[in-house]
């Protein structure tokens, strides 16, 4: 068995306010399931009640977190995904200790917004967000890409989610490397194996880019360590 990437005191420790906690694990699950809504691979996850959902990216146009000045059914869901005319069709709420009630899930299934409850106990359960094998693709679409920018449409920006001249370069030149890998010497091969050893942890395997939301707060906690 792996070694755990962060201690549980860690993934327990508070990255919001002593009025309105937040535990670090809480707050990174919802950066990893933002991270894969951002992708091009259908977003399937483990739901509260044992269940895989369906795609959560199915007639998406733009994803938020939740805001006090844009409550639905009178609460601040953790992620709002909304369709086209950006209405909101979907609600993802990251379940560390309190479950959704009754109450809460009918008054958001009352206005026609799907809920999307995520069981979040656990180091293994944050892992459990990106399975390692993914047969359409990574399921990230910022990662490494430069150019990419997540507009606020309330604000009148324009979604835009356009990168696959940048990942097939890379692919490319991943190749080449796989290739040069074949026919350099043990030794060289060794420097790579301590280099990849050194990026075994939480921030290599599973990242946050700059535009998301808990990038800034998550990076200033794990910074603490």
């Amino acid at each position: 068995m792996a070694a755990p990437m962060l201690k549980d005191e860690m993934w327990d420790s508070n990255v919001g306010s002593q009025a309105y906690p937040l535990s670090l694990l809480h707050e990174y699950a919802i950066g990893l399931i933002w991270e894969r809504l951002h992708g091009d691979s259908p977003v399937c996850v483990r739901l509260a009640n044992g269940e895989l959902s369906g795609d959560l990216r199915d007639n998406m146009h733009h994803v938020q977190q939740g805001r006090v000045s844009q409550t639905i059914a009178g609460r601040v869901p953790d992620l709002v995904i909304y369709d086209a005319q950006l209405n909101p069709i979907r609600v993802i709420e990251v379940t560390v200790n309190s479950p959704l009630t009754d109450d809460k899930r009918n008054k958001y299934q009352n206005l026609g917004v799907e809920v999307v409850e995520v069981l979040i106990r656990s180091e293994d359960d944050i892992i459990a967000l990106y399975p390692r094998d993914f047969p359409d693709g990574i399921p990230w679409g910022s990662i490494n890409e430069k150019r990419y920018r997540n507009p606020d449409p309330f604000a009148g920006g324009r979604l835009h989610i356009d990168e696959r001249v940048i990942r097939m370069k890379a692919e490319e030149r991943v190749e080449q490397l796989m290739e040069d890998l074949i026919t350099v010497s043990p030794a060289t091969r060794r420097k790579l194996l301590l280099l990849l050893q050194e990026m075994a942890n939480l921030e290599s395997q599973y990242p946050l880019t700059p535009d998301n939301p808990k990038h800034e707060t998550i990076t200033a906690k794990l910074m603490e360590r």
